[in-house]
């Protein structure tokens, strides 16, 4: 085993320092940054964060069901990967940035599974601002304003983790659907990595939020699939987990086709409702 420190600079400011094995797996992460605060709830009234379920755990989606997900910490994921990762997070080198663009692209017979953009924002902010969207996750709106924001948080995840949640766009017109992919959530807290970084064990989830017009077209269904296999073949992930809230049968079909069952209920945390645990772990890539 050969160990080298590296050093790069996060989006944030902070300075992330990682281990990497060049002879095998990087498996110690270690940042001098805090995560990024949930800005609707400010330090001044931490209180009312308890009373809320995280952003991001997500809603309806495309096949008339509704939204969520879940999944694992990157725990091995190859070294070129990760080597490349290193050497070029926030060197601010457009050529890097469009590269990493490119490496961490899906694609499905009618989608595109991208990194988010601001450029994202329309798409976004029609979709938080739908009541319904957000039925079963926060169960609050956004603003445009906060909906930016949210797409910065969304890119944050990526440059510190190395895996986050996709843009989903419909290949025929180039629209914005929704989102797919991932959040790191820290199992003590049950908060994810977009609201405060982990500080112990985490699980993976994998989540998809569409937009309601365009649900009951299959491309929830189409777009978690992808994302599942990219992460257990790529990142060489082998569990995922999905939190539900009770009630959420459209989420549970999605889960349950995605090959996740019911491992625990009443999971403690910041939940506005009873939510449960649904989880895939495998021994092999998903067929």
């Amino acid at each position: 085993m050969r160990l080298v420190a590296v050093l790069a600079q996060a989006r944030d400011g902070g300075v992330v320092v990682r281990l990497v094995d060049v002879q095998g797996v990087v498996n110690v992460d270690a940042a001098a940054t805090v995560g990024d605060p949930d800005l609707r709830c400010p330090e001044a009234n931490p209180g009312s964060c308890a009373r809320r379920k995280p952003d991001a755990v997500f809603g309806p989606h495309g096949d008339g069901e509704s939204e969520h997900a879940g999944v694992e910490a990157l725990r091995s994921v190859q070294v070129e990967h990760l080597e490349h990762e290193l050497v070029h997070a926030g060197d601010g080198d457009a050529a890097h940035a469009e590269d990493d663009n490119r490496r961490m692209q899906v694609e499905t017979a009618r989608l595109v599974l991208r990194r988010p953009q601001q450029g994202d924002l329309d798409a976004y902010a029609e979709l938080f601002a739908d009541q319904e969207v957000v039925r079963y996750t926060s169960g609050v709106t956004k603003s445009r304003a906060e909906t930016e924001l949210a797409i910065e948080r969304m890119i944050r995840h990526w440059d510190d983790h190395g895996v986050g949640l996709f843009s989903l766009v419909r290949k025929e017109d180039e629209r914005v659907l929704g989102r797919v992919g991932f959040l790191l959530w820290d199992t003590e807290s049950w908060q994810h990595a977009m609201l405060r970084r982990p500080r112990g064990k985490t699980e993976t989830e994998i989540g998809w939020t569409l937009a309601r017009a365009h649900w009951g077209h299959g491309y929830a269904t189409e777009g978690a699939t992808a994302a599942r296999d990219w992460a257990l073949r790529e990142l060489g992930l082998r569990r995922l987990i999905s939190l539900i809230q009770r009630g959420n049968d459209a989420s549970v079909r999605v889960a349950r086709k995605l090959g996740e069952t019911l491992e625990r209920e009443d999971l403690p945390g910041p939940f506005p409702a009873a939510t449960d645990l649904y989880a895939l772990t495998v021994g092999a890539p998903a067929r």
